[in-house]
């Protein structure tokens, strides 16, 4: 679900709540505009506490969150739990600093696989490293493999990587939460020509999710080859907090 569908959802659950307080009438107040605002604020808060969600009235800042989870265990796993829009919000507020990122500052390297998506078909194309990178299966002895960027992100008709163990993958490959990040950026860069640099988790064999890194740049189109990217991709477990 989308971020305008859950607002949505948020408001539809308010206009019920305050229908079920005031009926069609305005409150019974000298100031009945400003007493359905306090009603729908409390209440929003309220639905959101059901969820077990941190919401405004909790006044929790963002330097107290990440002090919170550094508390409970190791930096990447605690930071790779968070959802990926709160992630973004906590870098853009200088808390989690995130030029410092390993597997970024890395690319590229020898231990970085490489990648290519193509726009006339929407088709990447990755080598083995990559293919381990993102836990998924790679033939043997073949230099690059290719699936359609749908299948790449959702998971579907995809195996996992052998060296893992055998079977159908159960999960997709990327993290729902940063699934449309990822796409929305690849897009972007395409029709933009600007360059593409993300942060994203990839489910394991082992059901566990991990981090990585991919940056890419736009090759413009030839006579014979549509637009591309060209990029590269490398683990980068590690993030750096500033509380």
């Amino acid at each position: 679900m989308d971020r305008e569908h859950r607002l949505h959802e948020r408001a539809e659950k308010i206009a019920a709540l305050l229908e079920a307080l005031w009926g069609d009438q305005p409150p019974i107040s000298p100031n009945p505009q400003m007493t359905a605002l306090i009603d729908a604020v409390a209440g929003d808060d309220e639905h959101g506490r059901a969820l077990r969600l941190v919401v405004h009235g909790d006044e929790l800042t963002y330097t107290q969150l990440a002090r919170a989870v550094l508390d409970t265990g190791p930096r990447s796993a605690a930071l790779t739990n968070l959802p990926a829009r709160l992630l973004q919000q906590l870098m853009a507020a200088g808390v989690i600093e995130a030029t410092l990122s390993p597997g970024m500052a890395a690319l590229p390297d020898e231990n970085c696989g490489a990648w290519e998506l193509e726009a006339g078909t929407n088709t990447v194309s990755y080598d083995a490293t990559c293919a381990r990178l993102l836990g998924i299966g790679h033939t043997p002895g073949q230099g690059r493999s290719s699936l359609p960027l749908s299948t790449l992100t959702t998971g579907s008709d995809l195996m996992i990587n052998p060296s893992s163990g055998a079977g159908a993958r159960t999960r997709p490959v990327i993290h729902p939460q940063d699934e449309p990040l990822v796409t929305a950026a690849l897009a972007q860069a395409l029709r933009t020509g600007d360059r593409y640099e993300m942060r994203f988790r990839v489910w394991l064999a082992d059901g566990t999710w991990a981090w990585r890194a991919s940056r890419a740049r736009v090759l413009p189109a030839t006579a014979t080859t549509a637009r591309r990217l060209v990029g590269f991709m490398a683990a980068d477990d590690v993030a750096v907090v500033r509380v």
